[in-house]
C-alpha cells in the first residue's frame, strides 16, 4: 500500500511537471535552433562568441551596435582587414563621432573599419554625431547593416527588415522588431546566408568563393540548395573589334564583376604576334549592363591601338569566374580576330570647360593625351 501511495504521489508529481512545460519549451525552442545556427556559423569560421574560447551561453543577452559590427566583420571576412588598421587609422576614423571614447577597446578597429566604408553612419541626438557603441542594436539598423553589406543602398532603415526579408532566398523573419539579443542576430545572419546579393550571387556562395573545404560544410548543412547554380560550362561566344582602341567579348554567362574586370585574364596581341603585346591600363574593362559581355579600352598608352586591316590575337585566360563560380576549362584563343575600323568617329557633343577650353566627345575613343572619347583644346 505504502508503494502503491508511493507510487501515485511520484506520478502526480511527473503529471504536475509536464502540465507546467509547455510554456517553458515555447520560450525556449527559438534558442535551441539558434545555439544550433552559432555552432555551425562557428565551425565555418563565421561566428565567434564574446571571446575565441567561444560560447553559446550569451545569446540571450543583448547585442551592441560594437558587437553587432563584430558579427558581420567575421561573416562577410574583412575581420582581419579591420585588425590591421594603424591607430591613426582608427582615430582617424572616429575623429568625427562625439561618443568614440565610449568605444570597448576590443572593438575599436572593427567600428572604425566600419565608419570607413559607409557600414556605420551614426545618428545625431542633441545636435551630436553618436555611435551609441553600447547601445542595444536594434532589428531596423542591423538588417541596415546587413543590406549594405549585401550592396544595397537603404534610403530608410524603418523597412529594412523587411526588405532583407523579402530578398530573393533569405530566410530572415520579416516581423522581427525592436532591440536584439545576439541570438536573434545569430538567426538574421543564419537566414541571409542563402539570400541574393546585388551582384546576384548569395550571400553563402561569395563567402565560400574558391574554399572546396567551406563549400562541403555548406552543402552538408544545406545552405547551397538555393544558390543559384548554372550548369552550363563557362564558354566565351565571341570576339569583335569595335575599333582600333576596343575590343568586344561576349560570354555564355553572366559574369562576376570583380573577375572580369581585372586586366590579369587577358592578353592581347597587335597583328596576332607576340611582340606586339599590348599592356591594359587601369579601368580598362567594362562589364556591359546584360552582365555577359565585356568592352575593354586600349588606355594603357595613347599610341595603344590595333592595325587596322590586320587580326589580332586575344586571350581570355581560365581562372575567369562566373557569377554562378564556373571557370573557362582552358584557355579561351582567338588568334584571328580581324581588325576593321572603317567607320569614322563623330562628334557628340562640344561643351566650354572654363574661359579658354572646350572638351569635345566622340563616338569612340580617340588618340590624344586624356586617352578617352574625347580631347581638350585651347580657344583661339
Amino acid at each position: 500500500m505504502r508503494r502503491l501511495r508511493r507510487f501515485a504521489a511520484a506520478l502526480l508529481t511527473v503529471v504536475l511537471i509536464l502540465t507546467s512545460m509547455p510554456a517553458v519549451f515555447a520560450d525556449t525552442s527559438a534558442t535551441i535552433a539558434n545555439d544550433e545556427r552559432a555552432a555551425a556559423l562557428k565551425d565555418m569560421g563565421l561566428y565567434v562568441g564574446r571571446d575565441t574560447n567561444y560560447s553559446t551561453n550569451d545569446l540571450e543577452n543583448p547585442l551592441t551596435t560594437q558587437d553587432s559590427l563584430i558579427f558581420l566583420a567575421k561573416l562577410f571576412g574583412y575581420n582581419d582587414a579591420a585588425n590591421a588598421l594603424t591607430q591613426d587609422q582608427v582615430a582617424d576614423a572616429l575623429a568625427k563621432f562625439d561618443d568614440a571614447d565610449s568605444i570597448s577597446e576590443y572593438a575599436r578597429n572593427v567600428v572604425a573599419y566600419s565608419a570607413a566604408n559607409d557600414i556605420l553612419c551614426g545618428s545625431i541626438q542633441d545636435g551630436k554625431l553618436i555611435i551609441g557603441a553600447k547601445d542595444t542594436v536594434t532589428a531596423a539598423r542591423f538588417a541596415t547593416f546587413m543590406l549594405k553589406q549585401m550592396g544595397y543602398t537603404v534610403t530608410d532603415y524603418k523597412v529594412s527588415v523587411e526588405r532583407l526579408a523579402e530578398t530573393k532566398g533569405s530566410k530572415v523573419d520579416a516581423t522581427l522588431t525592436g532591440d536584439l539579443t545576439r541570438g536573434d542576430a545569430i538567426g538574421v545572419m543564419y537566414g541571409a546566408l542563402t539570400a541574393e546579393k546585388a551582384s546576384g550571387k548569395t550571400v553563402i556562395a561569395d563567402i565560400i568563393g574558391d574554399n572546396a573545404d567551406l563549400k562541403k560544410k555548406a552543402e552538408k548543412m544545406g545552405l547551397l540548395d538555393d544558390t543559384p547554380v548554372d550548369t552550363m560550362d563557362l564558354v566565351v561566344e565571341s570576339v569583335s573589334v569595335l575599333n582600333c582602341k576596343q575590343i568586344k567579348i561576349k560570354f555564355n554567362q553572366e559574369m562576376n564583376r570583380k573577375s572580369v574586370e581585372s586586366a590579369e585574364f587577358y592578353e592581347i596581341y597587335d597583328k596576332g604576334e607576340d611582340e606586339g603585346k599590348i599592356e591594359l591600363g587601369d579601368n580598362s574593362i567594362s562589364l556591359d549592363d546584360d552582365k555577359k559581355t565585356v568592352i575593354i579600352t586600349l588606355n594603357k598608352n595613347v599610341s595603344d591601338k590595333l592595325t587596322n586591316s590586320s587580326k589580332a590575337k586575344v586571350i581570355v585566360k581560365k581562372k575567369i569566374r562566373a557569377v554562378s563560380g564556373s571557370k573557362l576549362a582552358e584557355d579561351a584563343v582567338f588568334d584571328k580576330v580581324y581588325v576593321e575600323d572603317g567607320i569614322i568617329p563623330t562628334i557628340i557633343k562640344a561643351e566650354a570647360k572654363g574661359e579658354r577650353l572646350i572638351r569635345i566627345t566622340f563616338s569612340e575613343p580617340v588618340y590624344d593625351n586624356d586617352n578617352d572619347n574625347s580631347i581638350s583644346v585651347d580657344k583661339l
